[in-house]
């Protein structure tokens, strides 16, 4: 599909389309954030039931073994969540630069004089899945996986 800037109604579908897509990526970003958040809570309400003096008397070699169970699966649960929330953050990137393209905002002369609305080196049509991968994911996936280990020694050992 082309644009063609006499078209009004392409224009204004293009650009809700884009408001959309940027609403997603603003909502994925958010995501990614709340999963971290989600599972830390979850390891802190764990190390906060275990270290209570008065839970702590109730706990057996039972108990420890579900509690170890809920946080191997938390591990698991928690790198696969981090995992589709960039990817669906990646896709809409993707998606998002497509939309900018075809509306012209890398061209120039188009909305601005001998000049364009984005710079071109933001033009990437490349995997958009490593963005931002090193800065964020993957120190997200490091925090939890230690929290969470951390949680599974505490387990055991208080």
């Amino acid at each position: 599909m082309k644009f063609y800037p006499n078209e009004l109604s392409t224009k204004e579908s293009l650009l809700a389309l884009y408001q959309s897509v940027q609403n997603d990526i603003a909502f994925y970003r958010n995501w990614e954030w709340s999963i971290t958040v989600y599972y830390a809570v979850l390891s802190t309400g764990i190390i906060g039931l275990v270290t209570n003096d008065t839970i702590h008397k109730l706990i057996n070699c039972t108990a420890q073994i579900g509690l170890t169970i809920v946080q191997a699966v938390a591990i698991f649960y928690s790198i696969y969540h981090l995992h589709k929330a960039h990817h669906y953050l990646s896709e809409n990137r993707a998606l998002r630069n497509k939309i900018e393209n075809l509306l012209g905002f890398f061209e120039k002369d188009v909305y601005i004089e001998k000049d364009s609305i984005l710079p071109q080196k933001f033009n990437i049509i490349s995997k958009y899945y490593r963005f931002e991968l090193k800065e964020f994911i993957f120190p997200f996936l490091l925090f939890l996986v230690i929290y969470e280990l951390v949680t599974i020694y505490i387990i055991w050992k208080v």
